[in-house]
């Protein structure tokens, strides 16, 4: 969407610098053609700099902004008193977040690899410390079963 509001906004912008040019142009019909198929080409080729410049600083951003995002969610899921509902809170938060700042084409699909790596990583290392913590507590059970006995 954002590409196309752009090229949208440049091709407005060379119909407007055509226009100048051909109202002041002097010369023959091929002279004025010549100079504007130059000016066309130089226009392209700027606008398409332009635009791969703003996809990659876009997609850097994303980046970090995610980068920090799985910081504070692994933080918050290897917390010892971490639970899943305040893990999904912290997921939650993170979205909106990334949601306000990030912009670009690949904003959404760095969106969704985020989701599955907390899917994959942050729901896992709760599911393992729960289940590190029934471990301990069925061996204490044993423990005091066996010493009783």
């Amino acid at each position: 969407a954002e590409d196309a509001e752009l090229s949208a906004c440049h091709e407005r912008a060379v119909a407007r610098a055509r226009l100048a040019f051909e109202q002041r142009a002097v010369g023959d019909a091929p002279t004025r053609a010549a100079a504007c198929a130059k000016l066309d080409h130089a226009l392209k080729a700027r606008f398409e700099e332009y635009r791969e410049k703003r996809r990659a600083s876009a997609a850097a951003r994303c980046s970090e902004l995610l980068a920090a995002a799985a910081t504070r969610v692994m933080g918050s899921a290897n917390a010892p008193d971490a639970k899943i509902a305040d893990v999904l809170k912290r997921i939650d938060s993170e979205v909106d977040a990334y949601l306000g700042e990030a912009d670009g084409p690949s904003a959404h699909d760095r969106l969704c690899g985020f989701l599955r790596d907390c899917q994959k990583f942050a729901l896992a290392a709760l599911a393992e410390k729960t289940l590190a913590a029934v471990r301990s507590e069925c061996a204490m059970e044993r423990q005091k079963a066996t010493s009783a006995a």
